[in-house]
């Protein structure tokens, strides 16, 4: 009866009670995130609420942005002083405090998690969405981010099966001593608690995992369709998309429909691409005068950018800078930094990304960007190239890149995806699956835009397999 009848009403007398009582300390922290952090004030993120459906969270901002439009921060680094400050005493929650008298969470409940995080629950740890998510919970009060994911989920899944008045009492009243003694803000020897699907995926490629690897979209929205088709009659455990999600294609809001419904469904990964930063600078109006592009790519992007209008491509998915799962290195166009957007397409450029490998201590680098297939060993310090994407790993190859070529835009030189599979931290499998895929609509899309002559035959040139 509690959950049913009253606690709606417990929470909206207490969010509006400490909205009033609290304004100032909310007007005096917001000037502080503003001069300590920078704007935007209030971080919005989608999460996961009542039976998983989505709502905006609000918080107030503990994290730096990038440092340059070439360099991206890790957590740690991006996490500054004054953010840890109001993280330590929960500050940074205050704002969920509309979320509650919106209904869109509880004062009391499992906190809301990441969306990625949805395909990868169990049955029993998807029963945490049976009730609102809260600002604080069971699991805060016993350990917050101190102990496991697991060990968190079932607490989550006692409170929903026992939820009740004095329970909540009982929560609110731990909350206030946790909060004073800062006890449980972060894991031992981390400053930042690791991701769940991070914890996921190591668990699986320590035992065995599949991943398929797909690059260079480019606004096709007819092949994508066919590949993520082809996957479902595969075991795949892990999407990888290496980036380039857009340009060149003329189905910009048919592909990141289908994005955003794959990932709620299917574990997945989005690794930044020349092109995704292009949107993420342009549409925040950050180094817009620094691109000059030729012709036919300012045309694409200008018209993609106003299809994309109402959407925020750096929002709508989590995006990584590179990733690595067992022994495997993933990101859009090389081993180099985020930014260097060289072409692995010469001998020399191929060397130097091998010795970046042996730096970061992984057996395999995969890419995209070139929009082309490539399988490159070294073996004792020779390059062997090979034609084909063979299914097992020569034991005598030292190191190995892998480029997976494009699902949009072939330009001649590879359309297609990767399938790899890991067993024991290790590349153990590789194959390349080339797809069929007429390109007419493609074209006629193109011919319809009023893009220039020149443009529109440079596009449908590229298609050309």
């Amino acid at each position: 009866m509690y959950q049913k009848h009253f606690k709606r009403l417990f929470d909206i007398i207490i969010s509006l009670s400490l909205i009033i009582i609290l304004c100032p300390i909310i007007l005096l922290l917001s000037f502080s995130v503003f001069i300590f952090i920078g704007y935007p004030i209030i971080f919005k993120q989608l999460r996961p609420g009542l039976n998983g459906k989505l709502f905006s969270m609000y918080k107030f901002r503990t994290m730096k942005t990038m440092i340059n439009k070439n360099t991206i921060l890790n957590d740690e680094d991006r996490l500054t002083k004054f953010g840890q400050f109001l993280r330590s005493i929960s500050l940074d929650e205050l704002p969920e405090l509309w979320n509650i008298l919106k209904g869109d969470m509880s004062l009391i409940g499992p906190r809301p998690l990441l969306e990625e995080y949805l395909p990868l629950y169990t049955d029993a740890q998807a029963k945490r969405h049976d009730v609102k998510p809260g600002i604080t919970g069971w699991a805060q009060v016993n350990g917050r981010n101190s102990i496991s994911w697991n060990k968190k989920f079932e607490l989550d899944i006692w409170y929903v099966k026992n939820l009740s008045f004095w329970l909540d009492i009982k929560i609110l009243y731990l909350t206030v001593f946790k909060v004073f003694s800062r006890k449980g803000i972060s894991p031992k020897d981390q400053i930042i608690m690791p991701r769940f699907d991070r914890t996921v995926f190591e668990l699986k490629a320590h035992r065995e995992i599949n991943i398929a690897v797909i690059s260079d979209i480019h606004s096709n929205f007819d092949a994508l369709k066919l590949v993520l088709k082809n996957l479902e009659n595969k075991k795949i455990d892990l999407t990888i998309f290496l980036g380039d999600i857009l340009t060149y294609g003329c189905q910009p809001l048919e592909v990141l429909h289908m994005l955003c419904n794959y990932k709620r469904k299917y574990p997945a990964i989005f690794i930044k691409g020349n092109h995704d930063q292009i949107y993420f600078d342009l549409q925040s109006n950050a180094d817009k005068l620094n691109y000059k592009f030729p012709k036919f790519v300012d045309e694409s992007v200008k018209w993609t950018l106003e299809k994309i209008s109402q959407i925020s491509l750096k929002d709508l998915f989590f995006w990584h800078d590179s990733y690595y799962i067992g022994n495997v290195y993933f990101s859009h166009a090389n081993p180099f930094f985020y930014g260097d957007w060289r072409y692995l397409e010469n001998n020399q450029n191929l060397i130097e990304s091998f010795k970046e490998l042996k730096k970061k201590k992984v057996f395999a680098g995969v890419f995209g960007h070139s929009h082309r297939k490539l399988f490159v060993g070294h073996k004792k310090n020779v390059l062997c190239k090979i034609d084909n994407f063979s299914k097992e790993i020569n034991n005598d190859i030292e190191q190995l890149i892998i480029n997976v070529g494009s699902i949009g835009q072939p330009r001649g030189k590879g359309l297609g995806y990767a399938l790899l599979n890991l067993r024991n931290n290790k590349l153990n499998e590789v194959s390349y699956k080339k797809i069929d895929i007429d390109f007419k609509n493609s074209i006629e899309l193109i011919k319809k835009t009023r893009f220039s002559k020149n443009t529109k035959k440079k596009l449908i040139d590229y298609l050309k397999i």
